[in-house]
């Protein structure tokens, strides 16, 4: 087996000037953050306007940029393309519930009433809340015109339910027509105790569904979406990054870049320890059987279908464990280095 030896092998995101939608995901604490600002920072060399929006409840950004970021675009400090935004569903609700039910970003005005049986039925949905603060949100920066959005994760479970939301949208919406064409009297509601608020809400969920199908079709494109899975090199990373992969194929969102992040390398300064060597062998065992799986690089192609090929092959990048938190403009650019091939 090769040696394990540091690489960064994300240039291909890079140079696939195609891409609109970038996810970072894996378990939590693998480094998703520090990955996502790093590229959000290379990107913002080579694309016109670049945008980093954090989905984690447990928002990092802020710390990771060491500055302030709303639930708004926010430029980041010493960057004149590179916006950040941590995306609050409940803020995003408080502030519509502060203007007047005023939807921006549809051009609908709903009155208390229409807006509180809206409610009810998008509380009748698991995820609905969630979901449709996030349609909002894509809608919003398509109309700033971002060239790139790269979305820093929450750990997996959650970034497979935000991934899942054009379908929670979906399920919504048809629940919505189903009470409007099986119930007989809301058609006179419709003409007499809403003001027409009813139709409004209708018009909502006919601009949604324009939305969802738009979405849809980019985040299962491959020219405009694709996803980095972000893993250390031990089990429970390995076991929750095949759960991953697993569920990204399943749901048609490309992935072709896996990380391998906080590895220890053993050089003079540390070859002395026993906690460092046996660290080193238990990640490079680890590291061994990533890439014995998923490297494109050790595939066969005459031992594999025309559906592993576009599954089962991924560029790998192996970054180092850092002495320090990598926080703040310089880190970050210090960082960048390890993200694509000398």
């Amino acid at each position: 087996m090769d040696s394990i030896s540091q690489i960064g092998n994300l240039s291909n995101i890079l140079e696939q000037t195609s891409l609109k939608w970038i996810f970072v995901g894996g378990k939590g604490g693998v480094g998703k953050t520090t990955i996502s600002s790093s590229l959000a920072i290379l990107l913002s060399q080579k694309r016109e306007k670049v945008l980093i929006v954090s989905t984690d409840p447990a928002h990092n950004i802020s710390d990771s940029f060491n500055q302030k970021i709303g639930n708004k675009p926010t430029k980041i400090n010493n960057y004149t393309n590179l916006y950040g935004m941590e995306l609050d569903p409940k803020a995003m609700n408080e502030e519509e519930d502060q203007d007047n039910f005023n939807i921006d970003q549809l051009g609908l005005n709903i009155d208390a009433d229409s807006k509180k049986l809206f409610d009810d039925f998008k509380d009748s949905i698991p995820g609905a809340d969630e979901a449709l603060c996030i349609s909002m949100l894509l809608q919003t920066v398509d109309q700033m015109e971002f060239s790139t959005i790269i979305f820093d994760t929450a750990p997996t479970g959650h970034t497979l339910r935000l991934l899942s939301f054009p379908q929670i949208l979906e399920d919504f919406l048809s629940k919505i027509e189903n009470y409007k064409n099986n119930i007989p009297m809301l058609n006179t509601l419709l003409q007499t105790n809403m003001n027409d608020g009813l139709n409004q809400i209708f018009e909502l969920t006919n601009s949604l569904k324009k939305s969802i199908e738009k979405i849809k079709s980019q985040f299962n494109n491959k020219d405009f979406t694709t996803f980095i899975a972000v893993c250390i090199p031990e089990f429970l990373s390995m076991y929750e990054t095949e759960r991953l992969l697993q569920e990204l194929n399943k749901d048609k969102i490309d992935c072709h870049n896996i990380v391998i992040n906080q590895v220890l390398f053993i050089d003079k300064l540390n070859e002395g320890c026993d906690m460092c060597n046996a660290r080193f062998k238990m990640q490079s065992k680890y590291i061994n059987d990533i890439k014995e799986l998923y490297d494109e690089n050790l595939k066969d192609d005459d031992d594999l279908d025309d559906n592993e090929l576009n599954t089962n092959k991924f560029k790998i990048s192996i970054l180092p464990l850092q002495t320090e938190e990598v926080r703040g403009n310089e880190k970050l650019n210090n960082f960048i280095k390890f993200l694509i091939t000398n």
